[in-house]
């Protein structure tokens, strides 16, 4: 074979190279080690976030934006800070339905209403003054990346509201000219 990958119960993983195959492409295997570079260079560089740490803030069921709490992309938030305040008619029987078994002292089935809220993502406890209102909030620290929903929109179940960005992790990329910024082996 060309390319064989040899890996041992106990040793290291080693990738083989057929000598032919390595002289007609030109590669040369150099052991990998650490060491500072002497000379200084100059390249273009780009900061980019981690695009693993972004986030869609969403609802569960439709209705529409009553008010906006964060007003512009690259906003910082925090975790449980308040994005949208969103009206749903779903949320609001829900909601209703909680509230009436509850005040009836009926403890088993208002459980299972505020399970239904739960399901619906609305926590019982934090329900809007409104009935039918719940905030949607920043599920993490972040940035708003972009902010979907305006005053007045309406959301579908599922639509992102707004997608937050983790800054937790930052990329630094350099783009080096080819014969830039590597050492000699030896």
């Amino acid at each position: 074979p060309l390319v064989r990958a040899d890996a041992t119960a106990g040793a290291a993983s080693s990738v083989h190279v057929d000598p032919g195959l390595q002289q007609r492409l030109g590669i040369r295997l150099v052991e990998a080690r650490v060491q500072t570079l002497e000379e200084t260079t100059r390249a273009p560089l780009k900061l980019a976030f981690d695009e693993r740490e972004l986030v869609a803030e969403q609802t569960r069921v439709e209705g529409y934006v009553t008010r906006l709490h964060v007003r512009t992309a690259g906003t910082p938030v925090r975790r449980g800070q308040p994005i949208a305040t969103v009206w749903s008619a779903m949320v609001a029987q829900a909601a209703d339905e909680w509230r009436l078994l509850k005040a009836r002292g009926r403890e088993d089935l208002a459980e299972a209403a505020a399970e239904r809220l739960r399901r619906l993502g609305v926590d019982p406890a934090r329900l809007g003054e409104r009935p039918g209102e719940f905030v949607v909030r920043a599920s993490r620290d972040g940035v708003v990346e972009e902010l979907g929903v305006s005053e007045g929109a309406m959301v579908s179940a599922g639509m992102p509201v707004a997608r937050v960005r983790g800054t937790a992790v930052l990329w630094a990329i350099a783009e080096f000219r080819e014969g830039e910024a590597q050492p000699e082996p030896g």
